[in-house]
């Protein structure tokens, strides 16, 4: 049996990209249209508008469930289950459930009567289309995975991730002329589209693909962008390399190639290319961003960091990252007041990074507030995941 795997993705809600998708007949007040919405941006302001105008409702209890998925499996499995169990005729609840055990668990023959289920109740939900076929990839039917994915892709047209699982399929079946069609349209479509597709699962189409047409730096670019994201950043720093090579002059290839590198301990050629991804596009707060993270970091420059990431605040205020980063950069310059306001702004915009917890615990505990107002922000931490070792000072200072 092929096994998918199951990467910590932040949630899944957030890489589901956007495709030229318009909602028409929104309303603010209707807790199905702020659900549709959610799932289709990931945004947490929906999220937060459920909560608070619909408190207590299945809706509310999704994205609770919904947000664990990727940093707390466990607890995601738990809350939906719950949610199962006290709605079982809601369709995003037996959705969220299965999604969880495919995703999380590889529990995919476990998880295919749930889809069914979801489906028998709502039968136009795509996405639970989407998921089921992903499951059944894992269950090596790769010509139901197709059929799912058919279906995906005549409820919502031109969506990229659609056109790359089915590629997917396809390349499973060994129709490699009609993979080859799926994913130059997929990418086409939008080259992140490839981050999204859970795990490895993706990795032999891709590599076909480049195989196939090894001049083509979108397909380079693609696997380079995914590899990024999920942490793979060799392979990923070799891709964009190749970018470059083929094409010169753009800044998103000189961008995450010094991004990459930096991760691989290559902090000269990363400062490099970042620089030179600057001067190519001054106006991206990404560009500033990586290399904050490469002065405070790496090269142990915060005040540099803090410069940086002024710049990119300046052109984004609503990115989180920004402000984490940020906060990092003061309390290493022992300027407390500022880590504690841009640490509270990180988790306003985003308070599901267990790091950003873990970051105001440390703030509130130089700052001499009590155990009791900083070790909550360490147990919030540990539930969302977190890189901080904070076993000895929660051993020291937090009563269990």
């Amino acid at each position: 049996m092929k096994t998918l795997d199951p990467k910590k993705l932040c949630s899944i809600s957030i890489i589901v990209l956007l495709t030229g998708f318009i909602w028409s007949g929104f309303a603010a007040d209707d807790p199905d249209d702020l659900l549709d919405w959610y799932l289709e941006t990931g945004s947490l302001e929906f999220a937060d508008k459920l909560r608070e105008g619909f408190p207590g409702s299945p809706h509310a209890a999704f994205c609770d469930a919904w947000e664990y998925m990727g940093a707390n499996d466990e607890k995601a499995r738990e809350l939906a289950s719950a949610l199962v169990q006290d709605h079982p005729d809601f369709a995003h609840g037996h959705f969220a459930l299965a999604t969880i055990l495919t995703i999380g668990f590889n529990e995919y023959a476990e998880a295919i009567p749930i889809f069914d289920r979801s489906i028998e109740i709502l039968p136009d939900f795509m996405l639970s289309y989407q998921y089921r076929g992903i499951a059944k990839i894992g269950l090596v039917d790769y010509p139901g995975a197709k059929e799912d994915f058919n279906k995906v892709l005549k409820l919502k047209r031109g969506y990229a991730e659609g056109f790359l699982l089915r590629g997917v399929a396809n390349h499973e079946l060994g129709d490699e002329e009609a993979m080859k069609a799926d994913f130059e349209i997929g990418l086409q479509l939008n080259y992140m589209a490839l981050a999204a597709i859970p795990g490895d699962l993706a990795k032999g189409a891709i590599d076909k693909a480049i195989e196939t047409a090894p001049e083509n730096a979108i397909y380079y670019y693609a696997r380079g962008y995914s590899n990024f994201v999920k942490g793979n950043y060799r392979p990923a720093s070799q891709d964009f390399n190749k970018c470059i090579e083929l094409v010169t002059g753009n800044s998103d290839f000189y961008k995450y190639s010094g991004a990459s590198k930096i991760q691989i301990d290559n902090f000269e050629g990363g400062q490099k290319d970042l620089n030179y991804a600057l001067s190519i596009n001054p106006d991206d707060p990404e560009i500033y961003y990586y290399l904050g993270v490469l002065m405070n970091d790496h090269i142990k420059q915060p005040a540099m960091a803090q410069e940086y990431m002024n710049h990119a605040i300046q052109l984004d205020e609503y990115n989180a990252l920004y402000y984490y980063e940020r906060s990092k950069a003061a309390f290493k310059m022992l300027d407390y007041d500022q880590a504690r306001d841009d640490i509270n702004m990180a988790l306003k915009l985003d308070h599901r990074r267990g790091d950003f917890y873990a970051q105001r615990g440390n703030v509130k505990m130089k700052m001499g507030d009590p155990a009791d107002d900083y070790c909550p922000d360490f147990r919030k931490a540990l539930e969302w995941g977190t890189s901080y070792n904070l076993k000895r000072v929660m051993k020291k200072s937090c009563r269990e």
